[in-house]
């Protein structure tokens, strides 16, 4: 069975003041995923009280990639794993970088969203433009 989808992750820094920011590059604070579906889209975050899944709708999603633009916000878009992996066992932290980078069947030391970043630009993942017009 197919499971993948062609994830945009997106990196930005969070408004909001968190401790985090001095461990992390400017401009590399936090990351969400979405990933385009038939008249939606599915989104996934990480908050400090656990993970965030939803569904929402192309207007929606239009209304956040405004929000990310002013923010200068990078997207980078690829096509995450065809099957799931093997079970192995696999110790982590639970960050926004390390769930997103399961999406993809990354493994390891990425916790940090610019980490991240780098293992998907290693990859040859796309530059997605979240100016992009919505039909």
């Amino acid at each position: 069975m197919d499971i993948s989808k062609n994830w945009v992750t997106i990196f930005f820094d969070s408004p909001t003041r968190h401790f985090i920011k001095s461990f992390t590059k400017k401009g590399f604070t936090h990351c969400i995923a979405v990933a385009p579906e038939e008249n939606g889209w599915l989104y996934i975050d990480t908050h400090l009280t656990g993970v965030h899944l939803d569904y929402y709708d192309d207007k929606t999603i239009k209304t956040m990639f405004e929000v990310f633009t002013k923010w200068d916000a990078v997207a980078l878009q690829l096509r995450s794993i065809k099957e799931r992996p093997p079970d192995r066992l696999s110790v982590s932290i639970l960050t926004c970088s390390t769930l997103i980078a399961r999406l993809y069947g990354l493994h390891g030391g990425l916790v940090t969203p610019y980490r991240l970043y780098c293992a998907l630009k290693k990859r040859n993942a796309s530059v997605f433009d979240l100016t992009q017009q919505f039909d």
